[in-house]
């Protein structure tokens, strides 16, 4: 499962941390993309791994939601994730998405 290319990605945000080397590392991200069918997708990602002076990602997981509005994209999205992390990333990203479709929407009527 992936984006489509020709899709247009609104925002993104990430939450996580690589910590000092010999310590672990996570990265918790969510993007928001526009569909050329108009419909809105959030692809969520979850690494984790390890510091060893470079970062070396032992897990990975993505996870991609469709919906035809953000609002139910929000919903059905947080209802599915059940980390404080991902959870903050998805509002986030989807909320950046709002606005950045809302100033848009601005500045075309203007």
């Amino acid at each position: 499962m992936s984006i489509p290319a020709s899709a247009a990605k609104l925002a993104s945000a990430d939450h996580g941390s690589h910590g000092q080397p010999g310590s672990g590392a996570t990265q918790r991200s969510a993007s928001v993309w526009r569909l050329i069918s108009g419909k809105f997708a959030c692809q969520v990602r979850e690494r984790s791994g390890s510091n060893q002076g470079y970062i070396e990602w032992h897990h990975e997981r993505e996870v991609i939601y469709r919906h035809a509005s953000l609002d139910e994209l929000l919903a059905v999205a947080l209802s599915e994730e059940s980390v404080p992390e991902i959870r903050a990333a998805i509002r986030e990203a989807i909320g950046d998405a709002e606005d950045a479709m809302d100033a848009a929407s601005t500045s075309q009527t203007a």
